[in-house]
């Protein structure tokens, strides 16, 4: 355990650097780590969706309202990634398969931590700016919304239940500035996952934007399936 820690601490420096390098130009910064002669790709790529992990956690800290326990909130969250997480790996993998690239698994996996590393910090970045905008400026009305809306799925007629809260919410500046900065952030991340971090996967492979976009096909029509069932 001290051994992992002090390796963590040996790379945290690095991260940033990589962080940078990796959002810039993903293509190239994931083939040099793919190629490399020496060290460990994969074990690297762990470590650097790791650290991004801890700092996703971190991030949605401030949002938590004072009354909540931080890992009662974050606990449930964490165990659930650990089960998603593999699981959506191995189906972009698969729907990549099918559609007939053949990419070692090695070198795959490595560029899909990387890429999950990203996103999921910016992801907890456009969350953080929305959502600390809406608890700065109406913190009332979002403690309130963020405790009904963690428990919609356990109450009936959740929607007749809140109804007042919910016309607070749609009457609300705040909420509906909070709502622009997140869905134009989230725009942009999904633009940049399509075009960029989707084409790494496809430099991996070989295969031509077409079936590429199949893949993307594939692998949406899978994990829809997968946590519908879950969900079930």
């Amino acid at each position: 355990m001290k051994e992992l820690f002090d390796h963590i601490l040996k790379y945290l420096p690095r991260y940033f650097a990589d962080f940078g390098a990796a959002l810039a130009g993903p293509k190239s910064f994931i083939a040099a780590r793919v190629r490399a002669e020496t060290g460990d790709a994969f074990g690297e790529a762990l470590l650097f969706l790791g650290i991004s992990l801890a700092l996703v956690v971190l991030m949605y800290a401030p949002l938590i309202p004072a009354e909540k326990d931080f890992w009662s909130v974050a606990g449930p969250h964490f165990v659930h990634y650990l089960f998603k997480l593999p699981l959506t790996a191995v189906v972009t993998w698969a729907a990549w398969w099918i559609v007939g690239g053949r990419a070692p698994v090695g070198p795959f996996f490595v560029a899909y931590a990387y890429l999950l590393g990203i996103a999921s910090v910016l992801l907890a970045a456009i969350d953080l700016i929305s959502n600390g905008f809406f608890k700065a400026f109406d913190p009332q009305l979002f403690s309130e919304y963020w405790n009904a809306t963690r428990i919609a799925r356990k109450v009936p007629d959740w929607e007749k239940t809140y109804a007042d809260l919910l016309r607070r919410y749609d009457e609300s500046n705040v909420a509906f500035i909070t709502a622009i900065i997140g869905e134009v952030g989230r725009l942009i991340l999904t633009i940049w996952t399509l075009i960029v971090g989707w084409g790494v996967f496809r430099q991996l492979t070989g295969l031509s934007k077409l079936r590429s976009l199949a893949a993307l096909i594939v692998s949406q029509g899978l994990i829809y399936s997968l946590l519908r069932t879950n969900t079930c």
